[in-house]
C-alpha cells in the first residue's frame, strides 16, 4: 500500500489552491448552464474552502485561533439568516469574510516569504495568494454592489449571491488589468476600489516574483 501524505509545510498549499480553484471553477460553470446558485450553497461552498485554510495553514497560536473564530462566525451568521430576516445580515456576513480572508493573505504571506528556503509549494503558495487577493476584492465589490445597486455598470441589480460569479469575473479581470469593459465602476468608491486592486496586482507580481527570485539566487550563494 501506498504511503500516506501527511500535510505538512512542504505541500499544504497545495489544496487550499485546488480548493479555490474548485470553487472558482464551480461558479462558473453552474452560471455557464444556467444553474444559480442559492445563497445558502455558496456560502456552504465558502464556509469549507475557509475551513480547509484553517487546516492547511497552521500559524502560529494566537493567528490560528482568530481565522477559527472569524469562520465560526461566519457560519453562526450564515445558520441565523437562514432562520431569522435580520437586516444587514449579508453585509455582516461579507465584513466577516473579507476580515478572514485578509487575514489568510497575511498568514500565507508570511509562510511564503518567511519560512525557510523557496521550493515548489511555496511558488504555489503565491498562486493562492493571488487566487485570495482576488477574493478579497470580490468580497469588496459586493459589500458595494449591496450598498449601492447602480455602482457597477453591466450587472444586473441583485443579492450579492446572484452577482457573485460577475464580480469574482470582473475582480480578477481589474487585477491584471485586462480591462475589457464590459462590466465597469460607476460610483466613486468603486472606481477607487478597482484602480487600488489594479495597481495591487501589479506590485504584486512584480515584488512577489522578484523577492522569491532573490531568495531563490540568496539559497544558491549560500
Amino acid at each position: 500500500m501506498g504511503r500516506k501524505r501527511r500535510l505538512s509545510q512542504e505541500n499544504n498549499f497545495s489544496y487550499l489552491t485546488g480548493a479555490l480553484v474548485l470553487l472558482l471553477l464551480g461558479v462558473a460553470v453552474a452560471d455557464e448552464v444556467g444553474f444559480r446558485l442559492g445563497q445558502t450553497l455558496i456560502q456552504s461552498a465558502i464556509v469549507v474552502v475557509l475551513a480547509l485554510g484553517i487546516w492547511t495553514i497552521q500559524s502560529q497560536r494566537h493567528w490560528y485561533m482568530t481565522r477559527a473564530g472569524l469562520v465560526a462566525a461566519i457560519l453562526v451568521v450564515m445558520l441565523a439568516g437562514l432562520f431569522f430576516n435580520w437586516a444587514h445580515m449579508d453585509v455582516l456576513w461579507l465584513v466577516i469574510l473579507l476580515a478572514y480572508l485578509a487575514l489568510t493573505v497575511w498568514v500565507a504571506t508570511r509562510q511564503v516569504l518567511l519560512t525557510g528556503p523557496i521550493d515548489g509549494n511555496k511558488i504555489v503558495g503565491a498562486v493562492c495568494i493571488f487566487l485570495l487577493l482576488g477574493l478579497i476584492w470580490t468580497t469588496l465589490y459586493m459589500l458595494v454592489a449591496v450598498r449601492n445597486p447602480e455602482a457597477f455598470y453591466g450587472i444586473a441589480p441583485g443579492p450579492w449571491h446572484e452577482i457573485f460569479p460577475d464580480l469574482v469575473y470582473f475582480s480578477f479581470v481589474s487585477m491584471t488589468t485586462l480591462g475589457y469593459g464590459d462590466i465597469g465602476p460607476t460610483a466613486p468608491i468603486a472606481r477607487f476600489l478597482v484602480y487600488a486592486e489594479a495597481i495591487t496586482g501589479q506590485f504584486y507580481i512584480a515584488v512577489l516574483v522578484a523577492t522569491l527570485v532573490g531568495i531563490r539566487i540568496s539559497n544558491h550563494s549560500e
